[in-house]
């Protein structure tokens, strides 16, 4: 620092040497992935860099216009430094950084992303950094200081939408420790908030709606009344999630539900197909998944359900209505989006081959719809099927069951699925 001073060196090239600091300590203790950065021994201690750092901030940057350079270095320092006494200095940065005019709430409604312009803002940083400082402490059992406090309550009512949303994506971990603070700290976040803030705040609701969900449902309400889709899938996850815990009806979750863009069933069967493993929640998650397959449901639902099925665990819960509706209903353009089919049918075939043919025969007529050639990517599932199918068809005396079975092998065996013929001379 002092060699810095001396040398009466450009306030351009002292930024840059505090950049270069900042990204060497982010790249070696924070989260901060770069493939072209390489560790070169001997390597610095980092505390005391992180001190040079900071020392460099509080004399250099008082004049940093741009912000960019104070904010990223005092985040850096923030992965290192947990005394005291540094907390202080950084609380100050903190502060002054806070009163910087990047990001400017006028431009909020021309943000493509809130937390995508946040993290490259300088008071978007900076909320992150006073997170990441909570949180660690948190971590190792101290206190959160009361200017941390006056802090966060700063940065949870900043005008800008932008750091508010940059704020909420450390903030979960945070409201589950401290949650009378944490609760404070949403009301402020939602006062005057603009409605494309709202879906932000699902991930923290979500920790918080199954023990506290007489708090969580004023917040819900309010998403509920946001328009995207991107809210209105963040509301059908956190309704549907909070009817399987006993605390919405189910009639009252439907009617909201289709009073609602297709986003919010969306957001509905993400929760079922993720719960159907969940014993206790089965057979709702059935019974709801089941109701959404017989309405004009996205395309999107079809398809998290059929890549389920790549979960062996997941498939014992799935019963054959289930996967009849899937079939029936999903909108097919190409054999890999019933892939998770065959796999359904080779974990069933051998305790119910009756069931497995009539699922085979129903693809059969889905199937025929597409071209006549049909590449089948990942085929040992329908082999496997097959087989035990002709096997079962060999040691029955049912002519009609073994005309059905030798019907299907014939039609895959003609719409590209070559490997039959090696298992039928097997065989």
């Amino acid at each position: 620092v002092s060699m810095i001073a001396r040398n009466g060196l450009s306030i351009s090239y002292i930024y840059s040497i505090i950049d270069g600091l900042a990204s060497h300590l982010e790249c070696r203790f924070g989260n901060t992935s770069n493939s072209s950065w390489k560790a070169v021994e001997p390597l610095p201690e980092g505390k005391e860099l992180a001190e040079i750092l900071l020392d460099l901030v509080e004399r250099h940057c008082s004049n940093d216009t741009r912000g960019y350079t104070s904010s990223r270095a005092i985040k850096a320092c923030s992965t290192v430094l947990d005394d005291e006494q540094s907390l202080e200095r950084v609380c100050f940065q903190l502060w002054r950084l806070g009163l910087h005019h990047n990001p400017e709430p006028e431009k909020d409604d021309g943000a493509q992303s809130l937390i995508g312009n946040g993290i490259d803002s300088v008071r978007g940083v900076s909320a992150e950094t006073l997170l990441m400082i909570c949180n660690d402490r948190l971590d190792k059992g101290k206190p959160i200081t009361e200017e941390l406090q006056q802090l966060l309550i700063r940065y949870a009512k900043d005008p800008s939408m932008v750091v508010r949303a940059t704020f909420l994506r450390r903030f979960p971990y945070f409201h589950s420790k401290e949650p009378d603070l944490g609760w404070r700290l949403v009301k402020l976040l939602v006062t005057n908030a603009k409605p494309r803030l709202m879906k932000y705040m699902e991930r923290t609701l979500y920790y918080q709606y199954h023990s506290h969900f007489d708090t969580v449902k004023p917040y819900l309400e309010i998403l509920k009344t946001v328009d995207d889709e991107k809210s209105a899938a963040a509301w059908g996850r956190l309704a549907t999630l909070s009817f399987l815990s006993g605390h919405i009806n189910e009639n009252q979750l439907w009617q909201d539900t289709y009073e609602r863009s297709e986003a919010a069933r969306e957001g509905m069967g993400q929760v079922f197909i993720a719960n159907l493993n969940c014993t206790k929640s089965s057979s709702a998650c059935i019974e709801g998944l089941s109701r959404l397959m017989e309405t004009d449901t996205l395309k999107s639902v079809f398809t998290k359900f059929e890549r389920s099925l790549s979960n062996k665990d997941q498939i014992r819960f799935v019963p054959l209505s289930l996967i009849k509706l899937f079939i029936t209903n999903a909108p097919i353009e190409h054999i890999r989006e019933i892939d998770g089919t065959f796999n359904w049918l080779e974990q069933n075939v051998a305790s119910a081959p009756i069931n497995a043919l009539e699922i085979l025969e129903k693809l059969v007529d889905r199937l025929s719809d597409l071209p006549d050639h049909i590449y089948f990517h990942r085929p040992d599932a329908l082999l496997t099927t097959l087989k035990l199918l002709l096997q079962e068809a060999d040691l029955s005396d049912d002519t009609n069951f073994i005309n059905r079975v030798l019907s299907v092998q014939d039609w895959f065996l003609n719409h590209g699925v070559t490997e039959l013929e090696t298992l039928l001379a097997a065989v």
